[in-house]
């Protein structure tokens, strides 16, 4: 009997050290590590739900090695920065290690300690990695949400505090976006196993709840500074031969673009709130265009000021500020096809789903309403342009008109 237990203790033993083992010869220990499961098998029906049965002990075993194996990675990983941020960024690193050592589980162990005795090595790691990544998350995340503070875009680039926003910001989204990948991994094999019991995979999204909103106001500070930039930058000259509008238009639904990548990024799968975020983007993307609109105005306005000479006398109107017009006009057609690549109509049907029919049209009428907005919004602005160019005319028009009034 003691002998036994000396087997015993030595077999837990190797499953405890399993990594060390098999990363150091991976063909001999597999070898091991298969026969000693097979013997613990025989053992196993012999002794059927014991008190000290064969696969409790093997899967206690197996958790004290996950468990030693994520505090080394936590005590050995080399520490980036001190700082919160560098925190984050250590603990998004520390996630996809630790997803990586899943997916090499998948291929090494899980069918083995399946196949002699139906101990699920998967749900074993991946549900210590959960536990003990909820604990040091959930405390980094609350912290970085307090610290990021709204934005109000004044025009300048480097506003007071804006640094430090954005360095929390980037930090806790590349955070993020690692735990949903450590997440997504997990809860599909649980579900493709039958063993995900009914839990939702996306409940960690809850702890970024209030960094969203926060988030899509850095997403729209960052957009506002490349639209002064593009401005900026733009002669007013037609991009091609065959076009009539100019750089700064091409530029604006680059920037666009990029904001439809980082909600695209952020999936969230919460269907309420993410209407409700959708709504804002569109608020931030009407804030947007009506931002461009004005700075194509002031930018067509300068130019002729600066011009040493006008090329038409008689009308007080320049090629620029028909391009501003046109600028103006091509990125209005831009809202549509946006709204649509954030998912609306999906977000929408899943609404009705779970809310039912009147929920959902309400939601829908409501999205109309903000895009008719948003556009009305923009075409305010080209007739603002229009009415002073309209305005300046005027006068030579009366001019003209009176003088062949005259002449007949």
């Amino acid at each position: 009997m003691v002998g036994d237990r000396d087997s015993l203790t030595h077999a837990f033993h190797n499953f405890r050290k399993h990594r060390l083992y098999i990363g150091n010869n991976s063909s001999k220990y597999r070898t091991q590590l298969e026969a000693i499961l097979q013997c613990l098998h025989i053992l196993h029906t012999l002794k059927w739900r014991t008190r000290n049965d064969i696969v409790l002990q093997v899967e206690a075993a197996l958790l004290a090695s996950v468990r030693e194996w994520f505090n080394f990675v936590m005590e050995k990983i080399p520490k980036i920065e001190t700082s919160h941020h560098g925190e984050m960024r250590n603990l998004a690193k520390i996630t996809y290690l630790l997803m990586a050592d899943i997916q090499e589980s998948k291929e090494l162990y899980e069918n083995v300690f399946w196949t002699h005795l139906n101990v699920d090595y998967m749900e074993i790691a991946y549900r210590e990695f959960d536990q003990n990544l909820t604990l040091i998350t959930k405390r980094v995340t609350d912290r970085a949400c307090d610290d990021m503070m709204p934005i109000l875009f004044d025009g300048r680039e480097n506003q007071p505090g804006i640094k430090s926003n954005i360095d929390t910001g980037t930090s806790l989204f590349e955070l993020y976006l690692a735990l949903k990948q450590f997440y997504t991994l997990g809860f599909t094999y649980l579900k493709i196993s039958g063993r995900s019991g009914g839990q939702d995979y996306t409940v960690f999204h809850s702890w970024f709840h209030k960094a969203v909103a926060k988030w899509l106001n850095l997403a729209l500070h960052k957009a506002m500074i490349r639209i002064v930039r593009s401005v900026e930058k733009d002669d007013l000259v037609p991009v091609d031969p065959l076009s009539q509008h100019t750089s700064s238009a091409v530029d604006l639904k680059t920037i666009l673009n990029q904001i439809r990548i980082f909600w695209n990024q952020l999936s969230w799968p919460d269907v309420e709130t993410n209407y409700v975020f959708i709504s804002r983007i569109m608020d931030d993307v009407c804030k947007a265009l009506i931002f461009y609109a004005e700075k194509m105005c002031n930018k067509a306005e300068e130019q002729k000021r600066n011009a040493s000479c006008q090329r038409n006398v008689l009308v007080d109107c320049n090629r620029g500020q028909c391009l501003a017009v046109n600028n103006i006009d091509l990125v209005m057609n831009y809202l549509n096809p946006f709204i649509t690549n954030l998912g609306i109509d999906s977000v929408l049907d899943k609404l009705e789903k779970q809310k039912g029919p009147v929920v959902a049209d309400t939601c829908r009428k409501t999205i109309r309403t903000l895009l008719k907005n948003s556009i009305e919004n923009v075409e305010n602005q080209i007739l603002t342009i229009l009415e002073d160019v309209c305005s300046r005319m005027s006068p030579t028009i009366c001019l003209l008109y009176t003088s062949d009034a005259a002449d007949d």
